[in-house]
């Protein structure tokens, strides 16, 4: 908090509260995206995910993240699906 919001702890509880309100959207568009073999649409979700979940005082759920997000840029076309999303859905889904 301190590092990014100044020590102000009202504006990083209220940022904390906005993001943890936005994870059913990215909940969703990350279901989507994997309905989908959407590996773009995955990363994408992946990728902003990372820095607000660090933001937010959650470094492994940041780092789950920017694994999945490393995944899908890695993918290639005919390979499975980046695996992980399960595992960062829940996490984010448990923070709600």
């Amino acid at each position: 908090m301190q590092q990014h919001f100044g020590g102000d702890r009202l504006l990083f509880e209220s940022f904390r509260a906005g993001c943890l309100e936005r994870f059913a959207d990215d909940i969703a568009q990350g279901q989507a995206a994997l309905a989908a073999a959407d590996v773009a649409g995955l990363r994408r979700v992946a990728h902003g995910l990372k820095a607000v979940l660090e933001l937010i005082g959650q470094p492994a759920l940041s780092a789950q993240a920017r694994t999945l997000e490393d995944a899908a840029a890695a993918w290639a076309p005919g390979a499975p699906l980046p695996e992980g999303w399960p595992a960062l859905a829940a996490g984010l889904a448990a923070l709600r």
